[in-house]
């Protein structure tokens, strides 16, 4: 058994999202969404053999944003728009778009296992394949949400929000220099209890536009809004995205809206922490350091070593979006699995005429015996633009 989604490119959130919405609740149950995946693409000649599968998690999830539901971290995170923010159409859309997220997510889940039941069964087809990833990553205190394990104290609310903030721009809220400074010093002055969403107030609790922030208050205050922000604000999406996960990779009927009960019936849920889970769903970013641990496990034939000398140095000199773009080439996601993975590089006919050409089923290139390095980057990034979003040769 499989299952097979058809799908179009240039509409693959929104036929994606309409193709998990159309089975039915007993289809569910029964274990449809846990089938090995194959992805098919209308007007599209080729086989999946475990890249266009990968490459589907991978721009599924980088392509959320831009449905208005989604939002960025200042870190990166990946996050739903606040429920206070969303526009009457986009909250009509909030509950069929988040369960085909989880499913979408638990089915990246249950490809893994798969996968590595396969690199038992059969290694010589399985053991080159990376693992299924999504293209972004989480924030740590939504996958929390998710988990029925949202963060319940002032301190662990300030954990979650440092998470999600880049060292080179901390967020003052999260440091302890806010309870311990006056109100003038923490620029508190003349604040109430009110949150600005999309442009509106939100009271904190009744009455908090006239209601001003305090020394005696400041910490109510400060919790009131980081719970309104981390937890309340995707309180609604993590339910729905929730429900989908569960659908997906439960052991059998399970309400999602039961804490105790989805909690620990799912594995997921009570076998990994929310930093463990967000790991195994997106792995590292295509990092100089990741790339390094390629490099050091990589398999690299001898009429090709000078080449792949000056790739590993081609890749070292690019910025992170641009090792994405080419880890997706090659292996069809844009991350990687944390300590890096096992890539094959090998020779190809034609010379300094030719373009790599990637098998990202097995992460293997074939690498022609080019002439010089600046050669190399040339033809490289060439492939790498043709094939950004689809597997072409030129």
């Amino acid at each position: 058994l499989e299952l097979r989604l058809r799908l179009v490119r240039r509409e693959l959130l929104g036929s994606a999202i309409e193709a998990l919405g159309a089975f039915s609740e007993m289809g569910v149950r029964c274990g449809v969404l846990k089938q090995p995946l194959t992805i098919e693409y209308v007007g599209e000649a080729g086989q999946d053999a475990g890249g266009l599968r990968r490459q589907f998690f991978d721009l599924f999830t980088a392509e959320l944003p831009a449905s208005r539901l989604w939002t960025h971290t200042d870190a990166g995170g990946l996050r739903p728009v606040d429920r206070a923010a969303l526009t009457a159409e986009a909250a009509a859309q909030l509950r069929p778009h988040m369960e085909a997220c989880g499913r979408v997510c638990g089915m990246a889940l249950y490809q893994e296992l798969h996968r590595r039941l396969g690199v038992r069964w059969e290694p010589e087809v399985f053991a080159g394949q990376p693992p299924s990833l999504l293209g972004d990553s989480f924030a740590r205190y939504f996958l929390r949400a998710v988990r029925h394990d949202p963060p319940a104290t002032l301190a662990e609310l300030q954990a979650e929000l440092r998470a999600e903030c880049p060292d080179s721009a901390p967020d003052y809220r999260a440091g302890p220099e806010i309870l311990t400074r006056s109100l003038r010093e923490s620029g508190l002055e003349g604040q109430t209890f009110v949150r600005h969403v999309g442009g509106a107030e939100v009271p904190l609790v009744e009455g908090g536009a006239v209601r001003a922030v305090c020394d005696e208050s400041k910490a109510e205050w400060l919790e009131r809004m980081l719970r309104a922000e981390l937890v309340d604000g995707v309180a609604a999406a993590a339910a729905h995205f929730r429900k989908g996960l569960v659908d997906a990779i439960s052991p059998g009927h399970i309400d999602a809206a039961d804490a105790l009960t989805c909690r620990w019936t799912t594995p997921h849920f009570f076998l990994l922490t929310a930093d463990e889970l967000q790991a195994q769903w997106s792995g590292a970013a295509v990092s100089r350091s990741f790339v390094a641990s390629c490099r050091a496990t990589a398999t690299v034939h001898p009429e090709v070593a000078q080449q792949a000398q000056w790739l590993w140095e081609v890749l070292d000199e690019l910025d992170d979006a641009e090792r994405a773009r080419w880890f997706r080439f090659l292996t069809g996601s844009s991350r990687g699995p944390r300590g890096g993975a096992n890539l094959r590089i090998g020779p190809r006919a034609g010379g300094d005429g030719a373009f790599p050409f990637a098998h990202a089923c097995v992460s293997s290139l074939d690498l022609p015996s080019y002439s010089s390095r600046e050669l190399l980057r040339e033809r490289l990034g060439a492939a790498v633009k043709a094939a950004h979003d689809k597997f072409t040769d030129l």
